[in-house]
This record gives structure tokens, sequence and C-alpha cells, in this order.
């Protein structure tokens, strides 16, 4: 499970980086699986047979992809938002 967390996490961070100006569904998709990759990282903290060290680095990880992710939806709606106003005025 540590290393399903530390995976989800990057994956979550990479997903919007690269597509969230497509669509606000990718920014979407990276913060619920950065949310799993939490949830997963600190059942791993609890398990004695998992590493630790690892379970933390995927939580830490999927903390900063989650709050990552969250200022990528509110950016992309601000930008269609902002696009929406400037077609409308020049119509």
């Amino acid at each position: 499970m540590a290393i399903v967390s530390l995976v989800l996490g990057i994956v979550g961070i990479v997903l919007p980086a690269f597509l969230a100006s497509k669509s606000v569904i990718w920014a979407i998709l990276g913060l619920v699986l950065c949310i799993v990759g939490i949830v997963l990282g600190a059942k791993a903290r609890k398990d004695p047979s998992q590493n630790k060290g690892l379970a933390t680095a995927g939580m830490i990880v999927s903390i900063v992809g989650t709050v990552y992710c969250a200022y990528m939806v509110i950016w992309v709606i601000a930008c269609y938002a902002a696009a929406q106003s400037i077609i409308s005025q020049l119509q």
C-alpha cells in the first residue's frame, strides 16, 4: 500500500500538470487519485509490515498533490469563466 500511495501521489501531480488545460476533468481525476493516496498512505503507516518511510513519503506527495490539484481545479474554472466573460463582451 505504501508504494501505491506514492505512485498515486505522483500520478495525481503529473496528470493535471500536463492535461488540466484541456479539461477540468483531469484536475478532478488527479484530486481523487491524491485523496486515495492519502488514505492508502495512512493505512500503510499503521501496518507494521509496510515500510513506514515509504508510506510517509506517499502521504506527503499525495497531500502536496491534493493541494496542487485543488488549485488547478479552481484555476481552470476561473479561466473558463474569464474566457466566457470576454467572449460575451465581444459579441
